[in-house]
């Protein structure tokens, strides 16, 4: 029997599956067509996982090598997150894409110091030597330091600076110190630290108070130089000052201060601290001609125009050099800055007197109306043998309401003042003749003549005045000087100052006639309650600068720059050695000291002294120097 055998053989080509895509997965399917056999897909069921897909953040082992997600080194993250050391919350480093922040690791990085949890870029800088905030500077130079001392700027290097100029460092700065509280960072001598010295005119420990001192004993501007002084910048000369009231309404009285040859009246804002310069006066009225000695006089403390402001009149001898001398007076000055002399208020003239105002400028209550904001001033003419004259201006009129000539006052430099003489609460007149000659003295002995007010009826005092007082003393010019502001005794009375240069240093006398005085009678100098010998150059009340409740005198000396403080209280004859204080100095001319009033509100008059030679670390210049009362 014959067989045949059949052999099927196996095609080697795949069958068609329809597709036309041949199947390779060998009996393992790709259930999800991504391309990978499902045995080597760790995820048939999601195409978007297979071997060799990018590792994202959805918590899936996209690329099939058994790590997820921040376990995966082949990660693709959505942020980057940084080596975090110090676990302070910011790292540093290259940083590694990752989904979320692990342990060890910071999402922002800027770190500078990882392995110190105080040094990042939101960490307050402090002093501690490291950059703190990462901002590459250093405690010294870094401008957020916090916690750091502050030091205040100290100029004078006593160890106090100024309260309102301030640095916080970490160290000190040169010329700053640790404490504030310094009142006057020009002098070293004035400190909180400083000891209180009774008698130098200082506030020597910035506390406001003498700490039970007195205005007592010497104090010489030549070897301690002032405190609180305005000083000559430009060759001026300010010989001259005065208080003139609160012009800028801020409750202190200014100062006008004038040099009498510049055509020009500078004003200074009151409280005076520390060293002021001409240049920096808060306010000037510039005249801006050559008249002769503008601003040789200048008062204020009135209202002329009846606004409620202060007011100042100013005086020169000459107009243009002409024989008028004339007044301004200056409103509306309470901006500072500066003022044209034109543009005054009331322009004042005396036909008759050239040097108006020189030898006397006062404020009164001409008429008795019992407003005290009207003018009088004292003039001369050189015209055949001198006379002087008086002069009144009722406030708001350019008309003079008084005037008349003195025969007798022919010198023509003598005091003139108002006061309530006779204590009836009218102001009353009086006037100085220092070479008027008498029955009663030799000559050259001088007389004071007072004339009762209201001073608008008082015509001549050559015949007509109610009282008199004169020099039992040769060569006395008694009258030169003249000042009825100050009650010595507290006894509530006025008292009468009477000043002569003499005609040397021996004969120069200021005397003191205790107020009220009674109408009729002939004073003589020789009976006088005070005596001061061997002085009176000008001589002048200060008031009340100790605080006791009596009002304080003050002389100076003819032939050098000296200012004796006295007690009006005391009775009999004094010398120089016996002053409450005495100021001494380098003279630039004679000494002149002014009342100043409360300059600084503390309830002590003040001093106002110039005439002085004074230096703060370059070349001696002429000052105002500004003595505080009691309580230094």
């Amino acid at each position: 029997m014959r067989f045949t055998l059949l052999l099927l053989v196996a095609c080697s080509e795949a069958p068609d599956t329809g597709g036309g895509k041949p199947d390779d997965t060998a009996g393992s399917p790709d259930g999800d067509g991504d391309g990978v056999r499902a045995d080597e897909d760790c995820n048939d069921a999601d195409a978007s996982v297979l071997p060799g897909a990018p590792e994202v953040c959805n918590g899936v082992d996209d690329d099939c090598d058994d790590l997820t997600d921040d376990a995966d080194d082949d990660l693709a993250g959505i942020a980057t997150f940084y080596a975090d050391g110090d676990e302070d919350g910011f790292g540093a480093g290259a940083g590694r894409s990752g989904c979320a922040v692990q342990t060890g690791e910071a999402a922002v990085d800027g770190d500078c110091d990882d392995a110190d949890a105080s040094s990042n870029p939101d960490a307050p800088e402090v002093c501690d030597g490291a950059d703190n905030d990462c901002d590459g500077l250093g405690d010294q130079t870094d401008d957020s330091l916090t916690g750091a001392p502050t030091w205040y700027a100290d100029a004078d290097a006593d160890g106090y600076g100024l309260d309102d100029d301030t640095l916080a460092a970490c160290r000190k700065p040169a010329g700053y110190a640790p404490d504030a509280g310094d009142c006057d960072d020009a002098l070293a001598a004035r400190n909180p630290g400083a000891p209180e010295v009774c008698g130098d005119g200082l506030d020597n420990d910035c506390d406001g108070t003498g700490n039970g001192c007195a205005l007592e004993g010497t104090i010489d501007f030549s070897t301690a130089p002032a405190g609180n002084v305005i000083l000559d910048d430009g060759a001026f000369g300010v010989a001259r000052n005065r208080a003139v009231g609160d012009l800028n309404g801020d409750g202190y009285p200014e100062i006008a201060v004038s040099s009498g040859g510049e055509d020009e009246v500078w004003l200074f804002e009151g409280p005076v601290s520390g060293a002021v310069k001409i240049s920096d006066a808060w306010g000037r009225i510039e005249q801006g001609r050559n008249d002769n000695d503008y601003g040789i006089a200048a008062i204020g403390g009135f209202d002329w125009d009846g606004d409620g402001s202060t007011d100042v009149a100013v005086s020169a001898t000459q107009y243009a050099r002409d024989d008028i001398g004339y007044l301004k007076v200056y409103t509306n000055l309470s901006g500072g800055g500066t003022v044209d002399g034109d543009s005054h208020a009331a322009y004042l003239e005396h036909t008759n007197g050239m040097y108006i105002g020189t030898y006397g400028l006062v404020t009164c209550d001409l008429d008795g109306d019992g407003v005290g904001n009207d003018l009088l001033a004292r003039a001369h003419t050189d015209s055949g043998r001198p006379v002087a004259w008086v002069a009144g201006w009722e406030a708001g009129s350019e008309t003079p309401v008084l005037t008349f000539g003195m025969a007798t006052g022919g010198y023509p430099h003598g005091g003139f003042t108002t006061a309530d003489v006779n204590d009836d609460g009218i102001d009353d007149l009086l006037f100085g003749a220092p070479d008027a000659e008498t029955d009663s003295a030799s000559a050259d002995g001088g007389i004071t003549y007072i004339g009762y007010g209201p001073i608008a009826d008082i015509t001549d005092l050559d015949t007509t005045w109610d009282l008199r007082l004169y020099s039992h003393l040769a060569g006395d010019y008694s009258g030169q000087y003249l000042d009825m502001s100050g009650d010595g005794d507290g006894d509530g009375h006025k008292d009468l100052l009477v000043g002569g240069p003499g005609n040397s240093v021996a004969d120069a006398a200021a005397r003191l006639v205790r107020g009220p005085l009674v109408s009729g009678s002939i004073y003589t100098l020789a009976t006088a309650a005070f005596s001061i010998s061997n002085g009176g150059e000008a001589s002048t009340w200060v008031g009340d600068v100790d605080g006791d409740g009596d009002d304080e005198l003050a002389i100076t000396e003819p032939d050098s720059w000296g200012v004796y403080l006295y007690d009006g209280a005391g009775t009999g004859t004094f010398g120089y050695g016996d002053t409450t204080a005495t100021f001494l100095g380098t003279r630039t001319r004679g000494s002149v000291v002014v009342a100043g009033g409360d300059l600084d509100l503390d309830g002590h008059d003040d001093l106002l002294l110039s005439g002085l030679s004074q230096s703060l670390g370059g070349a001696p210049v002429e000052a105002v120097v500004v003595v505080g009362g009691s309580g230094i």
